[in-house]
């Protein structure tokens, strides 16, 4: 019952010695949306997401939005103005142990609008954390 007692902590404490090297800390915000302001024509919008990530890292989280503003017909644009835009912000944390500081910053900005007569505008946004490994 001793020896128990006395391997658990050490296989315990192992375990996260182990994480805090292995396993930087890190941080992904991605924001994304628009804006539409359109007197006639027809608009869609789509945004889908996996924010659910399994320690083995195999399933990266993933982002996408889409916007779509058409008008009725060819002869019949949208009129008015729409816009959209994608912020973000990586950060991943040294995987020394002596110093946990910041090691990588990524910030990106993206806007797109289009005003007057629209026939087609069409903007997809996406990120994917696997794609900074």
């Amino acid at each position: 019952m001793k020896i128990a007692n006395c391997i658990a902590p050490v296989f315990i404490l192992a375990f996260v010695f182990a994480s805090l090297i292995v396993l930087p800390a890190y941080c992904n915000r991605i924001e994304s949306g628009s804006t539409i302001d359109i007197s006639s024509g027809s608009i869609t919008t789509s945004a889908s997401d996996r924010f659910i990530q399994y320690s083995g890292g195999l399933n990266p989280v993933e982002f996408r939005y889409s916007l779509n503003v058409n008008g009725i017909s060819p002869e019949s644009p949208a009129q008015g103005s729409a816009s959209a835009y994608i912020d973000g912000l990586i950060q991943e944390g040294s995987s020394d142990s002596l110093d946990p500081s910041l090691a990588e910053r990524i910030e990106f900005h993206e806007f797109t609008s289009v005003s007057g007569a629209i026939t087609r505008f069409e903007k997809v946004m996406q990120f994917n954390s696997g794609n900074f490994i």
